[in-house]
């Protein structure tokens, strides 16, 4: 089975992000996601991960803001909107919008780091302490 699938390179605007929504969702009523959103979960993650963003180069995201559980009564996992992105040079790029299973909560955010994330990360919560 083949999935819709839309790649955004170069600088994220709403009026892209929405484009790419529009093909990629159709006509899709439920566990869909707005430009708006996603530009508030970057936002978002950028804040709370609160390291510089030189060090935040390279880090992955991938997310699914309608994360959830379903009972075991269905047959089949329902379908979500999933986006995926890249930190590159103080922005957010190559942003991969596509209908995927919905994620369980405990995946909503999966970030994959880089070595420097890492170690800033630990600099941040070692002067917390």
């Amino acid at each position: 089975m083949k999935f819709n699938e839309a790649t955004i390179k170069g600088t994220i605007t709403a009026e892209k992000l929405t484009e790419a929504l529009n093909q990629v969702q159709g006509r899709c009523k439920e566990r869909t996601v707005t430009a708006e959103q996603i530009l508030t979960a970057f936002d978002s993650i950028t804040k709370e991960l609160n390291i510089p963003k030189k060090s935040m180069n390279g880090i992955k995201v991938t997310f699914d803001l309608n994360a959830q559980r379903f009972p075991n009564a269905y047959k089949y996992q329902p379908m979500s909107t999933i986006v995926g992105a890249e930190f590159k040079n103080g922005k957010w790029t190559n942003v991969c919008i596509e209908r995927w299973h919905t994620h369980t909560p405990n995946r909503k955010f999966i970030i994959t780091h880089t070595e420097e994330s890492k170690a800033a990360l630990i600099k941040r919560f070692s002067e917390f302490c």
